[in-house]
């Protein structure tokens, strides 16, 4: 089954949405701005990475919580948040596989890209990239790093969707 990114991504926002949209009503109807509204979402995402972190058995800095090695090929921390995620949930994956001339951020269950893609990405080279890791027979799933920040648990079902939908 062909995982189609733009798909996985507007499931990702609708979930994240669903959560905020009752805060986003409350502000609209005491008559907040959209600034105030934008403000709101960002102390929301804030708030959640810092339950996700405190949830952790054993809170530390941030590189502590991981292997050296693993931490020297991340590009950002959090590639290195999900990294730790993706433990804890059990699902299988390689961090940072080279795959030809590219590393994917994950290999998940041997077929599965996962991407966590920053403001720095550029759709053009990226959907180049895509294009050569599916014609090698990958899936390839992109989550912007607001969406994983936002509703980090949408993601690994996603990831877990994906893997069942394959076994079929």
């Amino acid at each position: 089954m062909e995982i189609i990114m733009n798909e996985i991504t507007e499931r990702l926002h609708n979930k994240a949405m669903a959560r905020f949209m009752p805060v986003i009503e409350q502000i609209a109807k005491e008559g907040c701005d959209k600034n105030a509204i934008v403000g709101a979402y960002q102390g929301y995402v804030k708030g959640k990475s810092i339950q996700f972190y405190k949830r952790q058995k054993d809170p530390r800095a941030i590189a502590k919580c991981f292997n050296l090695s693993d931490l020297q090929k991340a590009d950002s921390k959090i590639e290195m948040i999900f990294f730790e995620m993706l433990k804890s949930s059990g699902i299988k994956f390689t961090f940072q596989h080279v795959i030809g001339p590219y590393r994917a951020d994950y290999l998940v269950m041997g077929f599965l890209i996962v991407e966590i893609d920053g403001p720095q990405h550029e759709k053009k080279l990226d959907d180049e990239r895509d294009k050569y890791l599916r014609k090698m027979g990958y899936e390839v799933v992109r989550i912007p790093t607001w969406i994983l920040v936002s509703c980090p648990e949408a993601a690994i079902e996603e990831i877990r969707e994906a893997a069942k939908n394959r076994k079929v």
